[in-house]
C-alpha cells in the first residue's frame, strides 16, 4: 500500500472509534418552539351604540313611521287635540316598540325634551288576509289606537306602563293606521303595539315589510 492510501484508512479508523465512544446513533432536525411572547391577545367585541329613536324623516327612508311632535303643558292629564295646537316638526320611528324604559335622549335638534310631549303617529299597513284581528297597545303615559279613523283601543290617561286590548275586523289590502301619545312627567315611556293575526295563537309587532309612509 501506498502511504496516502493508509493515510486515509487511518482516519476513517479513527472516526468509528470516536462515534462507538460518544454514543452516536444519528438524528433528526429540531424544529424550534414558537416565541409566545408576540402572541396577540383577542380585541374584545365592537358594540354598537343603539339607534334613536327618533330621527329626522328626510334622512330615513326606511323609517315608515311618521309622527307629529307636539309641547304639552305640565299636568296634561290626557291626550289633547293634535288638530288644535301647532306642530313642533316631524320624526320618523321604525317600529312602535319602545319598552318600558328610562328616556333621556330626547329629539333631533330638541336634545332636552324628554317630558310633556305628544306624538300623533300615522303609518299605513298592507294587511294580508282577511279576518279579525287583535290589538294590544302597550304604553306610559296615554295612548289611543285608530283605523281607517275608527277608535279600536283607548289607553288614555297619566298612567305607568300598561297594556289594553281590542279587535278589529279588516280586509286584505292597505289600511290606515293612527296612534296617539304623550308622555307626562319623565322619565319612563314606552309604547308597543302588537297585533295577533286570525287563526293565530301568538302576538307579535307589525312586521315592518307591511308598513309603508301614511298620505298626509
Amino acid at each position: 500500500m501506498t502511504m496516502r492510501v493508509l493515510s486515509f484508512m487511518l482516519i476513517a479508523l479513527l472516526s468509528v472509534n470516536a462515534c462507538k465512544t460518544t454514543g452516536f446513533k444519528g438524528g433528526t432536525a429540531q424544529t424550534p418552539k414558537p416565541n409566545n411572547s408576540t402572541d396577540i391577545t383577542p380585541k374584545p367585541p365592537v358594540v354598537e351604540p343603539p339607534l334613536p329613536l327618533f330621527v329626522e324623516c328626510p334622512g330615513a327612508p326606511d323609517r315608515m313611521l311618521v309622527a307629529g311632535l307636539y309641547l304639552l303643558p305640565e299636568n296634561t292629564a290626557a291626550l289633547p287635540d293634535f288638530k288644535k295646537m301647532t306642530k313642533v316638526k316631524d320624526v320618523c320611528l321604525k317600529q312602535l316598540d319602545v319598552t318600558d324604559r328610562d328616556f333621556k335622549e330626547g329629539f333631533p335638534l330638541i336634545p332636552d325634551l324628554i317630558e310633556w310631549f305628544g306624538l300623533d303617529v300615522n303609518f299605513r299597513v298592507n294587511v294580508p288576509e282577511d279576518g279579525e284581528y287583535k290589538f294590544m297597545l302597550n304604553s306610559d303615559d296615554g295612548s289611543i289606537l285608530a283605523i281607517d279613523g275608527k277608535e279600536v283601543i283607548n289607553n288614555d290617561g297619566l298612567h305607568p306602563h300598561q297594556e289594553v286590548a281590542g279587535k278589529a275586523t279588516l280586509t286584505k289590502g292597505w289600511h290606515d293606521f293612527n296612534v296617539k301619545y304623550y308622555e307626562g312627567p319623565r322619565y319612563r315611556i314606552a309604547l308597543e303595539l302588537f297585533w295577533q293575526k286570525p287563526g293565530a295563537s301568538t302576538r307579535e309587532y307589525i312586521p315592518e315589510a307591511l308598513f309603508s309612509r301614511p298620505k298626509l
